[in-house]
This record gives C-alpha cells, structure tokens and sequence, in this order.
C-alpha cells in the first residue's frame, strides 16, 4: 500500500485528478438519474432565491409582517410559473393548430426563393422542395406538441410545490455563514442581474416582432426570456429560431430589418448591459462556462444549460474551501500558476 508521504507532488496532483474524475462522473450518473425530480427541486430553489430578495425588502420598506411577506413571495412566484407556463402552452397550441397554415407559407416562401434564383440564373426544381414540405408530418408534429404540453405542466406543478415547501419553511434554508454564505451571495447577484436582462431581451424580442406584425411574438419573446439565461449562446438561438418565422411573414427587406434589429437588442442586452450590471459575476472563465454548458446539458438537458452557471459556480466555490480541490477551482476560475490567488477563496 502506497504511504502517502512518500508520495511526489505529481503523484499527488494525479491521484486528486483521478479521485475529481471518478466522483465527478458517479455525482453525474446519480444527477441523471434523479433528475425528474431534482430539476423541479432546483428550479423551485432558484425561483425562491429569485422572489425572496425583492420580497424581504418589500417587507422592510413597508414594515409588513412576516406572514404578509410569505403571502407576498407565493403569490409572486406561483404567479410567474403560471404565467410562464400558460403562455407556452398557449404558444405551443397555436403553433399546432395552424400547422397547415405554415407548412403552405413555407411552400410559397419556397417557390418565391427558387423564382428568384431562376432570375438570378440557377436552375432548381420547385417539384422536389415543394414535395419535401408537403410530407412533413404535422399530425405528429402536433402530437408531439401534445405531449410537451403535458410534461411542461407536470414539471410547473412539481417546480410549485417545492418552492411553496421552500419559502414556507424559509427559516430553515437560511444561510449562515462561511462557504454557504458565498453560495447564497453569488447565486442572487447572478439571478437578480439575469432576471433583469432576460426580461429586457424578452421584451424587445416581442416588441420587435409586434411592431413588424410577426406571428408568435408572444412565444418568441418566452423564449427570448427563457433562452438568455443560457450563457454565450442563448441570445444567439433566439434571434435564429425567429428567422424561420420572420421570412415566412414578411417581405425580404422588412424579414432583413427584423433579423438586424435582434441581433442589435442582442449585442445591447448581452454584451453591453449585463457585464456592467453583473460585475464579478460567478467568478467563471469562459471556457469553463462553456464547457460546464456542455456537460449539464448533458445530465439534465435543456434545463441544465439554463441552471449550468450558477451550479457550476457552486461547485468551484465548494472546491476552493479544501486545499486539495483548491487549485481545480482556480482553474475554473481561469487563474493559472502565479495568477492563482489563494487568500480570497480560504471561506
């Protein structure tokens, strides 16, 4: 058996990777497994960390008791899950009951593009386009929808019971101090700054769309709320996952001005504002936000990607409290050798 003083820098530097390796991939099998019910557990938590702030200073600007700030902090979450809920529903049963209608708009978008290649002196078959759109499967398309709906109901409701359970049982939730208490801190300004500015790309998704008169401005701006709390890239699948829509309804000109105009509010929103807004933020190099993007999407999905910052945040403050983990989140941090700090993580 290997006596651990005897052992070479190295040889303890690849033992610790080897050990973060292993329990990094069971704490993911497990996270995988129990993510029907983990995921609503977390968005409940992150839901409360989201309505207890504004509400605690509700409560002390207006003197309100506690009971009547509880009742505040439910109303407003259960409030936010039913709207967000309700809309998407109601946006995906849209999208499904019109499915003929955009399956016909994608055929005369198509026949439009291919005369203006003719014009243009390419030569393309409009038969062949125009069958591949008419086989698409829009009864299952429909089904499909069915079912999200369902699921997107069952998981709101499960999200609703544990915030309730959270926010009623505050006192016991409440963080003290040391690692906990630089959790509780990094989590709510990152929150509270993501909140901010999803709801602006949101709002400018739907007042760009309305304005042009573009169908589904409603749902496009959910997902513009919803999707730009997925770092780097959420902003960016907004603005193309409305170019579909966009050319369908308008002109080429005016479907050119929407795209321009999104991707203006993009830039604004992501890479002007929210930096200033958000600071130190998480603490986070890029690439770790990226990677950690990659892998939580693929434990949890498309939820693990728009929970991925704030938990992996968490993990690298956890890994600062313990010398050996300690230089594993610097790394995360995106400080290496000598710009490695140490007096700032010791919690």
């Amino acid at each position: 058996m290997l006596n651990p003083d005897e052992l070479t820098r190295e040889q303890r530097g690849l033992m610790a990777v080897a050990a973060l390796v292993t329990a990094g991939g069971v704490l993911g099998a497990v996270l995988a497994v129990l993510s029907s019910v983990l995921i609503p557990l977390v968005m409940g938590l992150f839901l409360a960390y989201t309505v207890t702030p504004f509400v605690n200073s509700l409560q002390m600007r207006l003197r309100l008791p506690r009971g009547v700030g509880l009742i505040f902090a439910l109303l407003i979450g259960t409030g936010i899950v039913f709207a967000l809920t309700f809309l998407i529903i109601q946006s995906v049963d849209e999208v499904s009951a019109n499915a003929d209608l955009y399956r016909q708009r994608l055929i005369d978008f198509a026949h439009n593009g291919v005369d203006w290649l003719r014009e243009q002196g390419i030569n393309i078959k409009p038969d062949a386009i125009e069958g591949e759109l008419a086989s698409l499967p829009m009864s299952d398309l429909a089904r499909q929808a069915l079912g999200s709906m369902v699921d997107i109901g069952s998981k709101a409701a499960l999200t609703l019971i544990f915030f309730i359970f959270i926010v009623v049982g505050g006192s016991a939730w409440e963080v003290k101090t040391g690692v906990w208490e630089r959790i509780d801190q990094s989590v709510k300004r990152y929150l509270r700054t993501k909140l901010l500015t999803s709801t602006a790309m949101g709002l400018a998704t739907w007042g760009i769309l309305f304005g042009f008169q573009v169908d589904l401005a409603v749902l496009f701006g959910v997902v513009g709320f919803i999707l730009n709390f997925v770092p780097t890239v959420g902003s960016i699948i907004t603005v193309l996952l409305t170019v579909p829509i966009v050319f369908v309804t308008l002109e080429p000109l005016s479907g050119l001005a929407v795209v321009g105009l999104l991707i203006v509010a993009q830039n604004v929103i992501g890479n002007a504002i929210e930096p200033k807004l958000m600071g130190a933020g998480l603490d986070l190099h890029p690439a770790t936000i990226l990677v950690g993007l990659g892998v939580w999407g693929l434990i949890w999905g498309p939820v693990g990607m728009l929970l991925s910052p704030p938990l992996t945040a968490v993990i690298r403050i956890v890994m600062a409290r313990y010398e050996t983990t300690r230089p594993f989140a610097e790394l995360l941090a995106g400080r290496i050798g000598d710009r490695a700090r140490t007096t700032d993580i010791v919690l």
